[in-house]
């Protein structure tokens, strides 16, 4: 907020076109990196927390060529939030619990999976 009112009062007070031009660009680069950091730092986290895994199913009719079904579901390799161990993040995960969180991940959007389809075959 500090830098969006910084960049008005640039463009407000100066008036030069190529100063307020300046400050914009430096505005959105400051911006840009903020931004792109916090994404990867949360998307780095909840992928060392949870594991996160996509699964995305499709039921296709071959003849005629016909998509009967899709859905698709994600994984965590978590009961429910209230389990989450943010202390994860400060110790080193080694390759068997990496592998144990991504099959429990993959086990959570199987079931998911098949929960729709089932719900699909029922209506």
């Amino acid at each position: 907020m500090v830098s969006t009112l910084a960049v008005a009062g640039v463009i407000a007070f100066v008036g030069n076109i190529t100063t307020a031009k300046a400050a914009g660009g430096a505005y959105l680069l400051e911006e840009g990196t903020e931004e792109f950091l916090e994404g990867y730092a949360g998307f780095w986290a909840l992928d060392k927390l949870c594991r996160p895994v996509r699964i995305q199913a499709e039921l296709i009719r071959l003849n005629p060529v016909t998509m009967l079904w899709t859905a698709s579901d994600t994984g965590f390799a978590i009961n429910s939030w209230h389990d989450l161990k943010p202390m994860r993040l400060f110790h080193t995960i080694t390759p068997e619990e990496q592998k144990q969180q991504l099959d429990l991940s993959t086990d959570y959007a199987t079931r998911g999976i098949v929960s729709q389809l089932q719900h699909a075959i029922d209506q």
